[in-house]
């Protein structure tokens, strides 16, 4: 599946990627193999992360946004995964569609979302 979105959370020695198929997956340079923390129906759209480096959020073509955090060891939280924590729906309205970017804000309290003719912020920490 093609690759649509990638980042590299600040202090962590992995980096983290998204795939046309919904897949988040956990890469690292030192080998070839990657490891899926995450798998949807909906294509991943985008992936920020906080400016510690300790959470990151996937954003999906279905308007679903999941927020994961790194514990102490740089693993991805075993806690309860998967669940958004906002969802989106603006299949209803003809001049909104989904979202295409995102960045965090320097705090980590806000996250502005892009779509293809509007910005939408979102506080989540």
């Amino acid at each position: 599946s093609a690759v649509t979105t990638l980042i590299w959370p600040v202090q962590q020695p992995t980096f983290i990627f998204g795939l046309a198929d919904g897949k988040v997956k956990l890469g690292n340079v030192k080998g070839s193999k990657s490891q899926t923390i995450y798998s949807s129906e909906s294509y991943v759209v985008s992936l920020t992360s906080s400016p510690s480096g300790q959470g990151i959020l996937c954003g999906h073509a279905d308007g679903t946004i999941v927020r994961y955090t790194f514990d102490n060891d740089s693993e991805l939280s075993k806690g309860p995964v998967c669940k958004p924590i906002q969802q989106f729906d603006y299949s209803k309205e003809e001049d909104e569609k989904e979202f295409m970017c995102s960045a965090t804000s320097p705090s980590g309290q806000t996250v502005v979302l892009g779509s293809f003719n509007r910005l939408s912020c979102l506080i989540v920490w």
